[in-house]
């Protein structure tokens, strides 16, 4: 309570009315002093020397506020000293507090003017622990008057470094604050806690001793325990006699899981099919090759069916994710290579048919007959330096071999890997057009073992190479 000026003037008269009613004890003699503590509020003061009262004394009034403590035992009583000697004690329970007290006052007639008088005030609780005292000095002049305002009471102060977290929900994922003490005393003890049955705190308590001591508390999220859509919670800080002794984090967590992951097999019933050809078009033929791969992991396999509907490949795909887009790659070998490209999120366990479409592609691979030699071959070099040989082939194609220079190879590979003779062969001018010839020198150096084949390109650009023969030279 702080009393203003008006109020004062009329305090002198009414002093002994006012003791009476409030109880005070005037205590002359020193009494054994409390411990001072540091978590006890000093006190904010004001003295003013009040013109003379009725019996022509000067009165000295002093007046006092006391900050509730948080949490703490409000009903305080106060000590008043004089000159360092005590001379008022109120007691909280003489006093009757059923409210927290925050101030008082005292009053004294004992002064001579333009003498200076130094008065303290302090505050003490039931248990006896005490404030330090706030001292005020003043001149005994009508109308004198100071106030003095202790330090920031020595009380811890509770921060919180979020006011609140939201999130998206993902596996693994965690969030972070601080908490620490922003005020000047040396210890904050807190806890933290909430309870969600889907939210971890780690951890639940800690000490703080000022504002550089910050503690991080970190937030985990069970997956299994969230609900689809918002959740929410609360998070609580405590901490006892801190200024807030509470404060509260709210927390949302948002929860949108993925669709449940299904997996099917997916099966392609492959075949090829030409222009001006109806039904189904044309069959793959049985010496061709098909593969197949996938984006995904899952077993792939192709086999040929000869069934009364047509032949196929049949390709399985085991295990493939129906929520993510696939890819899958067709392969057909064995006259021209085609390849088809599918991007497709499967649905369900069923067949795909697929037509890998060559198109003006088609290729008939060429015949390739060695007529000299007709079979694997020796030749003898003997005391010789060299030894001649020939090779000759009839080549046919639908599409014809093309005129170009190089469009009919040759070529020899020894064991060794120097040993490689490779060249053109031209036709020979037979009636029919279609024979091959090259002729070829072994020289000493060239004794070996040799593989031979012929490439032939037809008139599309496709090769066809023909199957090996052995030549020994030695």
């Amino acid at each position: 309570m702080k009393i203003n000026k008006t109020t004062i003037k009329y305090l002198s008269g009414l002093l002994l009315i006012i003791l009476l009613s409030l109880s005070i004890i005037l205590v002359i003699k020193d009494k054994p002093k409390a411990d001072v503590v540091s978590d006890m509020p000093s006190l904010k003061i004001y003295t003013y020397i009040s013109p003379y009262d009725e019996y022509g004394n000067l009165v000295a009034v002093i007046t006092w506020e006391t900050p509730l403590i948080e949490n703490g035992d409000n009903e305080l009583g106060y000590k008043v000293a004089k000159q360092g000697r005590q001379v008022a004690i109120y007691n909280p329970e003489e006093l009757g507090f059923d409210n927290p007290s925050t101030g008082g006052f005292y009053t004294d007639t004992d002064i001579t003017q333009g003498q200076q008088y130094t008065y303290s005030v302090s505050s003490f609780d039931r248990s006896g622990n005490e404030s330090a005292p706030t001292e005020a000095t003043i001149t005994a002049n009508p109308g004198e008057e100071e106030t003095v305002t202790p330090p920031t009471f020595n009380q811890s102060k509770l921060a919180v470094s979020k006011t609140e977290i939201n999130r998206n929900y993902s596996s693994g994922v965690t969030d972070t604050f601080q908490v620490w003490n922003d005020g000047s005393n040396s210890s904050m003890n807190f806890t933290v806690s909430q309870s969600a049955p889907w939210l971890g705190i780690s951890p639940p308590s800690g000490t703080s001793t000022n504002s550089s001591d910050k503690k991080t508390i970190t937030l985990t999220y069970i997956g299994s325990s969230l609900v689809q859509g918002e959740n929410t919670t609360n998070i609580t800080i405590s901490a006892q006699g801190a200024s807030p002794s509470t404060v509260t984090l709210p927390v949302k967590v948002t929860h949108n899981p993925a669709p449940p992951v299904t997996k099917v097999d997916v099966r392609y019933r492959v075949y090829h099919t030409l222009p001006g050809f109806g039904g189904s078009g044309t069959p793959i033929p049985s010496t061709a090759v098909v593969s197949a791969t996938s984006s995904q992991t899952g077993r792939v396999g192709c086999e040929y069916t000869n069934v009364a509907s047509g032949r196929f490949h049949n390709c399985l795909f085991r295990d493939q994710n129906v929520n993510t887009t696939n890819t899958f790659t067709f392969t057909a070998t064995g006259y021209k290579t085609n390849t088809t490209t599918l991007r497709i999120s499967p649905t369900m366990e069923s067949y795909y048919q697929i037509a890998l479409t060559p198109g003006s592609d088609l290729n008939t691979p060429a015949t390739i007959t060695f007529t000299q030699p007709k079979g694997n071959i020796t030749l003898s070099m003997g005391k010789k330096s060299s030894v001649k040989g020939a090779i000759k082939a009839t080549i046919t194609d639908p599409d014809g071999i093309d005129s170009a220079t190089g469009s009919v190879t040759f070529k020899l590979q020894g064991t060794k890997p120097d040993n490689l003779i490779t060249g053109n062969m031209s036709k020979s001018g037979n009636s029919s057009g279609n024979e091959y010839y090259a002729k070829i020198i072994f020289k000493n150096t060239q004794k070996d073992t040799y593989t031979l084949t012929i490439t032939a390109k037809d008139a599309k650009g496709v090769p066809t190479t023909s199957k090996p023969l052995t030549v020994i030279v030695k």
